[in-house]
């Protein structure tokens, strides 16, 4: 494992990009996609659906149960690593409030983040959701 860089902060990279591309009150616009994740992007969402490429990560974030959802609540950094000059492995800890269907409610997710710098700009190269548990109202 490299050692982290001073210049570099993995969790200030990870949150950033994690908060700028899940508006709250709104669900991702292509611009934030095309800015913050790499063309050849792989998800697997929150309901088991696995995407790759920006167009199947965009189709898939419109389709999700609860696309009306307010993200991004509450989002904090479990831990972040720089795995490589160029790579981060990041861990963040989020909730939504889904307003109506079978997760109606506050719900928690760790999203699991692979973060690559290609030609200077951070992007997301990889993300998995994991539904952690139910929130109290």
């Amino acid at each position: 494992m490299t050692q982290n860089s001073p210049s570099i902060d993995p969790a200030l990279i990870a949150l950033d990009l994690w908060i700028r591309s899940t508006p709250k009150r709104e669900g991702i616009s292509r611009a934030l996609l095309e800015a913050d994740y790499t063309e050849d992007v792989e998800q697997v969402n929150g309901f088991g659906v696995y995407s790759t490429g920006r167009e199947a990560v965009f189709t898939a974030a419109q389709q999700a149960v609860g696309a009306n959802k307010t993200v991004g609540l509450d989002t904090k950094v479990v831990s972040a690593s720089l795995l490589a000059p160029n790579v981060i492995l990041a861990h963040l800890l989020s909730s939504a409030d889904i307003p109506q269907g079978p997760l109606a409610g506050k719900m928690q997710f760790r999203f699991t983040l692979v973060i690559l710098n290609r030609n200077g700009a951070w992007q997301i190269r990889s993300t998995s959701t994991t539904l952690v548990q139910r929130l109290p109202s």
